[in-house]
C-alpha cells in the first residue's frame, strides 16, 4: 500500500489526527451527526435513543447508493462512520460541537424561516461534504493527517470559508428530497459536491469567492450562502440539477429512476 503521494507504506498503528495534527489513535466519526439527523428526519425533538434507529428503517431505508451504472446499487447507511479521520478528543470536542450547533442553525434556516447563520453553516457544509466524499472510499491515506490544514480551520469557531457554498430551494416534495448526495470527481477530489437536506440544495466547490463561478455549477440557479433566508433563495426544479453531469448520469440510470418511484410510492 502507498499513500496518494506515493510515499512508503504507513505502519499499522501510525495515525496523525486530521483535526489537531497530533499523533493519536483514530475513532469512528459518524457520517451523519445525531443533530443533523434530527433535521433530516423532521424530528427536532426526537429522543437521543430514537434517532439512529429511525435512520435505519421506514422511509430512510429506501435511499440507494451508486458508483456507476456498471456497479450494483447499495443502500445508503446513514449510520455509517468514517475511519481514520479524527482522534477521540477532536471527535468529541471539535467535530461534535460544530455539528450540534449546525443542527440548530439548519433547523432555524430550513424550517423556522430565520436568516442563515452563514458563517457557521459554511464551515459545516464543507465538513459535511468532506465526510461524504470519503463515504465508501478507502481512508488509509487519511492516516497521514492530510486534511489537517482544512479541518483545523473548519473547527475554529469564527473562522471564515472563502470557497464556494451555493444554495437554492427545491420546488419538490421536501420529504422525498429529504436527502440526496452527488459528486463529480476530478480524479483525486471532487469538482463539486451537491446534496439536499429537506428540499434545500447545497453545492460546494473548491473555487474561490473571488473567481467567476465555474462551469457546470454556473448553469444551476443558486446564490452564495450568506445573510439570506430560505424564502429569499431561487426556487428550482429537480430537472434544473441535470445541468450537473453527475446528476445527469444518475438520471440516465433507469435503476435509480425505479428506486425513486418506489420510494415516492408511485407504481
Amino acid at each position: 500500500m502507498t499513500t496518494s503521494a506515493g510515499s512508503p507504506p504507513l505502519d499499522d498503528d501510525y495515525f496523525i489526527c486530521n483535526g489537531c495534527g497530533a499523533p493519536s489513535s483514530p475513532t469512528e466519526e459518524h457520517l451523519v451527526h445525531r443533530d443533523i439527523a434530527r433535521v433530516l428526519l423532521a424530528a427536532p425533538k426526537s429522543p437521543r435513543r430514537d434517532v439512529r434507529p429511525s435512520l435505519e428503517g421506514g422511509f430512510f431505508s429506501g435511499f440507494v447508493h451508486s458508483n456507476g451504472q456498471n456497479q450494483s446499487l447499495g443502500r445508503v447507511n446513514f449510520n455509517a462512520a468514517i475511519d481514520n479521520l479524527l482522534c477521540g478528543e477532536c471527535n468529541r470536542h471539535k467535530a461534535g460541537p460544530l455539528e450540534a450547533q449546525a443542527g440548530k442553525a439548519l433547523q432555524s434556516f430550513l424550517v423556522d424561516g430565520a436568516v442563515a447563520d452563514f458563517s457557521l453553516l459554511r464551515r459545516w457544509a464543507w465538513y459535511f461534504a468532506l465526510k461524504f466524499w470519503w463515504y465508501k472510499r478507502p481512508t488509509e491515506d487519511l492516516r497521514a493527517g492530510v486534511l489537517f490544514p482544512v479541518l483545523s480551520t473548519l473547527f475554529r469557531e469564527g473562522s471564515s470559508v472563502d470557497l464556494r457554498v451555493r444554495v437554492a430551494d427545491l420546488a419538490a416534495d421536501h420529504n422525498l428530497y429529504s436527502y440526496m448526495w452527488v459528486a463529480e470527481s476530478d480524479g483525486a477530489f471532487f469538482k463539486y459536491a451537491m446534496w439536499v437536506t429537506r428540499g434545500l440544495v447545497w453545492i460546494v466547490l473548491p473555487s474561490s469567492l473571488l473567481l467567476p463561478m465555474p462551469e457546470p455549477v454556473s448553469r444551476v440557479p443558486t446564490v452564495e450562502l450568506m445573510n439570506v433566508r430560505r424564502s429569499d433563495l431561487p426556487r428550482i426544479r429537480p430537472r434544473n440539477l441535470a445541468a450537473l453531469p453527475a446528476v445527469e448520469n444518475i438520471l440516465a440510470d433507469k435503476r435509480i429512476g425505479e428506486a425513486i418511484s418506489v420510494h415516492a410510492g408511485r407504481p
